[in-house]
């Protein structure tokens, strides 16, 4: 796995690499076919009001992750470009846990931190 964010004028992620080792050679794999869209999920209930009124207040909300220094699960991490106070109007959390499924990662809960 290989992981490489990217800043500025906003945090993005520049590179994001998974391998699967067929017993010859590693062979890649794109992340959005093993990460589950987790985007909106932070957003909980009415996140299409929420989304229009970000883009109309015109903030940003990006979506990283934390890889994990031991073990198979990732956390997601929304948000990372204003304070906790201007997200916890429009979200229910900024960290998702997300667990290592044989193959693809399942979404987990969702907390702040």
């Amino acid at each position: 796995m290989q992981y490489i964010e990217g800043c500025g004028p906003v945090c993005y992620i520049e590179q994001f690499d998974f391998y699967e080792y067929d017993g010859i050679k590693f062979n890649p794999i794109t992340w959005k076919s093993i990460i589950p869209e987790i985007y909106n999920d932070f957003l909980g209930a009415d996140y299409k009001k929420k989304l229009k009124t970000l883009k109309e207040q015109d903030i940003l909300a990006t979506l990283l992750f934390e890889l994990p220094r031991n073990g198979k699960n990732i956390i997601g991490k929304w948000g990372n470009e204003d304070s906790q106070k201007v997200y916890r109007d429009f979200s229910i959390g900024n960290r998702m846990n997300l667990k290592w499924n044989d193959g693809s990662f399942l979404k987990g809960n969702i907390y702040w931190k």
